[in-house]
């Protein structure tokens, strides 16, 4: 046939010899040749170049995967840091929870369409920038939410179509812990799909090389988004129809052709974003890939027909030009990807439209080391400050083995790193602190667990000690389990001085107790004997006596009660100074309190100075709510002080109060126009066991307690205590108490009206027979009806036998204690159990008190009992 084209084509030129047609016939042999060269030349361009551009889309896809891959951790780690400050309660307090997000405005960089907090029950708390409906919507059925509140993990939702703006976007949800990692809520945050959010890399790349990128989710089967805005959340092709995509979404990573949804061959690659359920497809057109190629076939096939010689010279130059650089940069760019060759720049040869490919190529190599650069140099830093502190810091993996120490626990204990690698750390604890140890670590850990414990570590000196070791699990930004980070301190010292503190606390409270059991003895031991002289001196002081028996039973009933002002104020010292002093709170007319307590000191004034008045500004009843036998007592103390250092002079005692919201503030003050103090002795004047000078103290007497007393007193109440002085012109004494105010309904009856209402059979349990004797007088004088025993036990009998309008009760006897007599008279048949019971005892300790109301006591009388010539009984 050849022969017979050659034939008609050198008959239509005319040429019709043998050397005609063999030269036609070699010049269309020629030109054959160079068809078929040519042919074969642009399928093999076509071939390379098909590999040459997946390669490029490969590249692309992946480095479009890693930079989604970085921008969602980045926002995933961002969310963790803020749901990690968000106290629970905010989840119930919606101003509180918007104030919060209000102040975290930079995130709103990485969330352009908000970030807002979902409480457990899925109700929308707050958000910012606030949009209408969603606080206090109703999530409890979306994906994301019901996923971060099943697995405690971040979640990145299904694409939607953001309801607000109807644009298409994409959740990011983390989990909202409380202090036990409990899941109470999920903070979320919403980035647009399409534009310059995490997507942004898609459009720019697909500018640079015209290509088609989606992001594709195999969990929905959606296209996420696409540089073709009509894929945008659209379902992907039904099964069998795209072989290619089928592949993808069963998790394929790699390249090949494929039919698109509009029925286009196209070249595609994919590439998994990971720690999502998402791929990248990267996609051209084979009729655009191979554009340069047909247009180079058509330019060919154009150019043949008259310029075979020189068109076959011109084919083979081009495709040396085109073919070349194209192999060499393939090769090259498989030996990258096989890891055969580390990843380098390669070299900017062939044509324009290969020198972009590789500049584009060389760009991303440079941003690919640039991250490096990035990771290394935080590495490094972590390192640097992991060495800096004086913390001994290790990390352990997934397998529980610890493979990294810093550089302070290595030189702690002396050790190389081969031995305390994985578990060879565990060898230098102590023996007996390592299975607990163990435990708590193994426990935790698979729990997932912080922890805190105590174990001894040998030192590189030989020397066990004592360490206090914190951990925690670690999480990827992806929410992933990949080990713990603990560190530990030497505590040894703490230890050592926590044990000395125990001891020296052991110490105290035996010391205390100690001098609580001697206060309390001694109290008991002073005061029954004082009852018996003040009682007697009471009593003889009510029989006719002549002036030298009368004044010396007044100087021993002032002794006595001397010497019982003495015993109070050493007891209440020592009170205050074992913080055992209590305050009460009753009702009180503070007008008639000032009125008593001047009136006690009237015949002592009379004595010393020429008058002692009070003035109340008008007032005649002030109720108020106080402890008026402590106001009284410092009252007191300041109006005997007053009386002791005035010689013929002058004693003001002044009420006033001040209005304070519900309290008041009462005011008193004692002025006088005695000797004065000076003012080198005003600093020592409210210090315990001082007085303004010795001198004072051997004439005028007293404990140098009284003051000192009455500030303590004072503070408790609220109040404060202040004096001016000069010497030769007297003292004024201020103090202020706060109470509350009262009105008449707040008095109770006085238990001591009781006793005059009507004569009473009352049983007397007392051990001491003087203090019998002295009780029992002072009641029949008041013709109540005295039975007496002597313990508790007989106490019992009697009040079971009897029934008594009133029982008083010693409270420290032989056999059996008051205390212990009122329970069992407690438990008796009504009305028996009902009985009152007033304790009659020398013990004023508080604490003791308190004890003896538990056991069922009505009252409290405390010895020494004071009788009167005209016959009382208090």
């Amino acid at each position: 046939m050849i022969f017979q084209t050659t034939r008609r084509v050198a008959q239509q030129f005319g040429c019709t010899s043998l050397k005609t047609r063999v030269t036609v016939l070699t010049l269309m042999l020629f030109i054959a040749a160079v068809w078929l060269l040519a042919f074969r030349a642009i399928q093999e361009l076509r071939r390379d170049f098909q590999e040459e551009i997946i390669t490029q889309q490969a590249t692309i896809a992946h480095y479009i995967s890693v930079t989604i891959e970085d921008e969602i951790a980045s926002r995933i780690r961002s969310l963790i840091t803020i749901a990690t400050r968000i106290k629970p309660e905010w989840l119930r307090d919606q101003k509180a929870m918007s104030g919060f997000l209000e102040q975290r405005l930079i995130i709103l960089g990485l969330f352009k369409l908000g970030i807002y907090t979902i409480a457990k029950d899925g109700r929308g708390v707050a958000d910012y920038p606030v949009l209408e409906g969603r606080a206090g919507d109703n999530y409890d059925q979306l994906d994301y939410f019901k996923d971060v509140m099943a697995t405690g993990l971040s979640v990145i939702s299904k694409p939607y179509f953001f309801s607000s703006s109807k644009q298409p976007a994409v959740v990011i949800a983390v989990p909202i812990k409380d202090e036990t990692s409990t899941v109470v809520g999920v903070l979320a945050g919403a980035n647009g799909i399409i534009g310059n959010d995490i997507f942004r890399d898609i459009y720019k790349n697909t500018e640079r090389f015209g290509m088609d990128i989606h992001v594709i989710s195999l969990r929905d089967n959606l296209f996420v988004t696409s540089t073709d805005p009509s894929r945008v959340l659209q379902s992907m092709l039904p099964a069998g129809r795209n072989l290619q995509y089928d592949r993808y979404l069963h998790g394929y990573e790699g390249s090949g052709i494929a039919v698109n949804a509009q029925g286009l061959t196209v070249l595609s690659s994919s590439v998994a974003i990971h720690g999502t359920p998402w791929f990248v497809v990267a996609e051209i057109s084979t009729e655009k890939a191979f554009s340069r190629i047909e247009n180079t076939k058509q330019h060919l096939y154009w150019e043949a027909g008259g310029l075979s010689l020189l068109f076959a010279g011109l084919i083979w130059l081009f495709l040396h030009r085109e073919m070349v650089p194209l192999s060499r940069h393939a090769a090259a760019l498989r030996q990258m990807t096989a890891g055969e060759v580390p990843l380098q720049t390669v070299a900017v040869e062939g044509s324009a439209e290969i020198r972009q490919l590789m500049e584009s190529f060389n760009q991303l190599y440079v941003q690919i080391r640039s991250q490096e650069a990035i990771l290394q140099e935080s590495e490094t830093r972590f390192r640097h400050l992991a060495d800096s502190v004086s913390v001994l810091i290790w990390l352990a993996d997934t397998s529980k083995f610890y493979f990294y120490f810093n550089k302070v626990w290595m030189d702690f204990t002396g050790r190389t790193f081969a031995q305390e690698v994985g578990n060879g750390w565990t060898e230098a604890v102590h023996p007996d602190d390592l299975q607990p140890c163990i435990d708590t670590y193994v426990k935790c850990f698979d729990a997932r667990q912080s922890f805190a414990m105590e174990y001894r570590l040998l030192r590189h000196d030989g020397e066990y000690r004592w360490i206090y070791d914190q951990g925690a699990p670690r999480y990827d930004a992806n929410g992933i389990f990949i080990g713990y980070v603990g560190g530990c301190i030497d505590i040894t010292d703490r230890k050592l001085a926590e044990e000395r503190l125990v001891e020296a606390r052991k110490a105290a409270e035996a010391a205390s107790h100690a001098k609580s059991a001697f206060l309390a003895m001694m109290s008991h031991e002073l005061r029954t004997p004082m009852t018996g002289v003040i009682g007697m001196a009471d009593f003889l002081s009510g029989t006719p006596l002549n002036e030298d028996q009368r004044l010396y039973i007044d100087t021993m009933r002032s002794s006595a009660r001397t010497l019982l002002t003495v015993l109070n104020d050493i007891l209440d010292y020592s009170k205050i100074d074992a913080g055992r002093l209590l305050i009460d709170h009753v009702a009180f007319d503070a007008v008639t309190l000032a009125a008593e307590a001047v009136r006690l000191f009237w015949p002592k004034a009379e004595e010393n100075a020429d008058s002692l008045g009070l003035d109340t500004d008008g007032l005649t009843t002030l109720f108020v709510k106080g402890d008026p036998i402590r106001i009284k007592q410092v009252l007191g103390n300041l109006i005997s002080n007053a009386i002791k250092f005035t010689k013929n002079g002058k004693v003001m005692v002044r009420l006033r109060y001040r209005e304070a919201d519900n309290y008041l503030h009462l005011l008193f003050e004692v002025e006088d126009t005695g000797i004065g103090i000076s003012p080198s002795d005003l600093g020592c004047l409210f210090l315990p066991f001082s007085q303004a000078n010795v001198g004072a103290t051997r004439k005028f007497g007293g404990t140098g307690l009284g003051l000192a007393i009455s500030k303590h007193l004072v503070e408790l109440m609220g109040g404060e205590i202040s004096v001016t002085s000069q010497p030769g012109w007297g003292s004024l004494f201020r103090f202020s108490c706060l109470v509350e105010h009262a009105g008449p309904e707040d008095f109770a009856t006085d238990p001591q009206q009781v006793l005059d209402v009507r004569p009473m059979t009352i049983l007397l349990a007392e051990d001491n027979p003087i203090n019998r004797m002295i009780v029992k007088i002072g009641l029949e004088q008041r013709h109540h009806r005295v039975t007496m025993v002597e313990n508790g036990a007989q106490a019992y009998e009697a009040a079971a036998k009897q029934q008594f309008d009133l029982i008083l009760m010693d409270m420290q006897m032989p056999v059996m204690d008051g205390a212990e007599a009122t329970r069992l008279i407690r438990t008796l048949p009504l009305p028996f159990s009902k009985v009152p019971i007033v304790a009659l005892t020398a013990d004023t300790l508080t604490e003791h008190r308190v004890a003896y109301m538990e056991a069922g006591l009505t009252d409290f009388v405390a010895k020494p009992i004071r009788h009167y010539r005209k016959p009382v009984f208090c």
